[in-house]
């Protein structure tokens, strides 16, 4: 067997605990590890009688804090940027506002566990391209398989597969599972003893995503009462095996089928290209339409304010949709409160001119979609537009580039931030203020631009949102 498997978070699958961890982070959103987070975290379980921890001196066992935080960070509902600060996810953000509406709450964890990727940021497994639980929730709905699913069979098949780009793959997949069923107990042993130390372990692994899933109530399980017996050469003790069949529970059958055609299996993973902020951002906060819809998320609030960022990305990657790339460019700036954009385009103008009202300043803003970095600025065609419209400066929104066009813009009155800071900005952000009815003014980037043009701003602007988003830990 390939030593290269899927990593799931093991030691927790207690959703008390899980909610517990999330509401921390809601009031503390943006705090930093630095900050004895995991004391404060661990002392809040032990308030709400959920967990006993362990006290080592004067102070809670640190590892099982990393535990508690590590669960909702890969499933999706907080996560961690590369400055250690931790910020609720917009997953997060609709769990909780749902937490206590069972089938809609649970529709959104759906949702979480379709987003979970192999490479992910935070379990290294650079050799994979697959959404791994979109698989498990496939071969949930397929009949050919009865509408079930083994331990077993996810421990000593599903774990070792890479990707699933085809229909083709998924079938031979499908095919493979079924003859493991039709193997008689002697070949299953040693299939599964070619291995063991290695299927004890996805084992153990695979039993707290069940558990996991049940717990949730979106699966259920029943225990085989027949057990056996593997011994790991990494044990001392031969490990019981109890075999486990999972199957969806009938109130999620039809969501998920059609969540399956709208949030396909065979989709590429997500992969960096550029800053890892970047790359974690984008992945924990892009909510799918059709997730929003069936909640029935109506307010302004979550459809606009959620919506946009994920198709600001997603136009941003593909020049065939530059127009609405375009678009949402505006729609952004429109958010801010003293900002007034309207869409210009067309040959020799910019693609939205802007007015920030409060200084009477006015700028231009273009998008540059693009599936690869962007290699080069024309800044003389961009000095063009500004003097067309007296603007004081020019933001170029772009999923990526070259260091050679940050070198075109050197000395202008042109500055750089990428399409996923740009989208960072408004989950972040701009959704922060409103939800709160705080007052959401450029000022602080408008002062930003003037004193850093001539350079990407992303990073400058990433630490803005951190160090405006951190709250203080006796806030909680």
């Amino acid at each position: 067997m390939n030593k290269d498997v899927w990593l799931f978070p093991q030691n927790s699958c207690d959703m008390t605990q899980f909610f517990i961890t999330l509401n921390v982070f809601a009031k503390l959103n943006g705090i930093s590890r630095k900050e004895n987070v995991q004391q404060l975290l661990m002392e809040q379980h032990s308030k709400m009688g959920a967990y006993n921890p362990y006290i080592k001196k004067d102070h809670y066992d640190f590892s099982s804090a990393n535990h508690k935080i590590d669960e909702p960070r890969f499933y999706g509902a907080i996560y961690e940027t590369a400055n250690r600060k931790i910020h609720v996810s917009t997953y997060g953000e609709l769990l909780l506002k749902y937490e206590n509406e069972f089938l809609k709450r649970n529709k959104i964890f759906i949702g979480m566990l379709f987003n979970i990727q192999f490479d992910n940021p935070y379990k290294k497994m650079k050799e994979f391209d697959i959404y791994p639980m979109r698989l498990i929730f496939q071969l949930l709905t397929d009949y050919r398989l009865s509408y079930k699913l083994t331990n077993i069979e996810t421990s000593a098949i599903l774990y070792y597969v890479k990707s699933i780009r085809t229909k083709a793959d998924y079938d031979d997949l499908v095919n493979k599972i079924i003859d493991f069923r039709n193997n008689k107990v002697d070949k299953t042993m040693e299939y599964l003893l070619t291995d063991a130390a290695q299927f004890v372990k996805n084992y153990v692994s695979c039993n707290y995503v069940f558990n996991m899933l049940s717990e949730m109530e979106i699966t259920s399980q029943e225990k085989d009462t027949e057990r056996f017996q593997i011994h790991s050469p990494l044990r001392k003790l031969p490990t019981t095996i109890t075999p486990r069949v999972l199957k969806l529970n009938s109130n999620y059958i039809d969501f998920v089928k059609k969540y399956l055609l709208e949030v396909p299996l065979y989709e590429e993973v997500k992969k960096p290209t550029g800053l890892r902020s970047d790359w974690i951002r984008d992945i924990y906060n892009s909510v799918p339409e059709i997730l929003l819809a069936e909640v029935g998320e109506k307010e302004d609030i979550y459809t606009e304010y959620l919506q946009i960022p994920k198709l600001l990305v997603e136009t941003s990657i593909d020049p065939n949709k530059w127009s609405k790339f375009e678009e949402y460019i505006t729609k952004s700036f429109n958010l801010f409160e003293d900002v007034n954009a309207e869409t210009i385009g067309g040959p020799g103008q910019p693609d939205s001119l802007c007015h920030y009202l409060k200084d009477n300043i006015m700028f231009c803003a273009d998008g540059k979609s693009t599936h690869k970095k962007l290699s080069s600025i024309n800044d003389g065609r961009l000095k063009q537009h500004r003097s067309l419209y007296n603007a004081k400066y020019t933001i170029i929104v772009t999923p990526g580039y070259v260091p050679s066009a940050v070198e075109d813009i050197k000395g202008t009155e042109t500055c750089i931030i990428t399409s996923y800071c740009f989208a960072d900005l408004i989950t972040k952000y701009i959704f922060k203020l409103y939800k709160n009815h705080e007052e959401c003014s450029y000022e602080i980037f408008n002062n930003l631009i003037l004193n850093n043009l001539g350079t990407d701003l992303s990073e400058k602007i990433y630490s803005i949102i951190d160090d405006r988003l951190g709250i203080a830990i006796d806030n909680l």
